[in-house]
């Protein structure tokens, strides 16, 4: 599936997420997987809200880490990709 900046992502309802300091975990408790996710993904999954469009999100994020909007929107396109991937989240 492609991620399109107007698309809105959730977790699913089988996912548990926590940020940290200076990064978080993302658990899924139907296979008992884990992930540890660094400050940037922890700051993503806080503003995947359902209310956002993945374009705002990639601008906020930007302005919080002060990086180029390219290079942030490369880095969340790949981590989204791969929690689709996973059926960790999905698209609305």
């Amino acid at each position: 599936m492609c991620v399109h900046r107007t698309h809105r992502f959730f977790l699913k309802d089988h996912i548990l997420f926590t940020g940290f300091e200076d990064g978080g975990v993302i658990f899924d408790l139907d296979t008992r997987v884990s992930c540890e996710i660094n400050s940037t993904g922890v700051e993503l999954l806080r503003l995947m809200d359902g209310q956002r469009e993945l374009g705002e999100i990639i601008r906020m994020t930007a302005q919080i880490f002060e990086q180029p909007e390219e290079r942030i929107e490369k880095d969340i396109t790949r981590f989204l990709a791969n929690l689709l991937e996973r059926g960790w989240i999905y698209v609305q």
